[in-house]
């Protein structure tokens, strides 16, 4: 199979596959970017407005305090947190 035909059989490869995703009844997205917060307290209510925007990572400061509500809230919708 010399360069020509190996070019060609890729991108009828990526065609059938680019064609099966738009078919596809779930459609595919992108990962959202990774919010930051930079304050004190961060309350259920502040993870309910991240989930609502379809966030599903938040980075937090060192010092920066979860209430329990929060916590559960964050673990209940899956959301990753993350301290530095």
């Amino acid at each position: 199979m010399d360069a020509f035909e190996r070019e060609k059989l890729i991108q009828t490869i990526a065609d059938q596959v680019l064609q099966q995703l738009q078919s596809a009844s779930v459609p595919v997205t992108a990962a959202s970017d990774p919010v930051l917060v930079d304050r004190r307290l961060i309350t259920e209510q502040d993870v309910k407005e991240l989930v609502a925007s379809g966030k599903r990572e938040l980075w937090i400061g060192e010092k920066t305090l979860l209430t329990p509500a929060a916590q559960d809230a964050l673990r209940a919708q899956r959301v990753t947190v993350r301290r530095g």
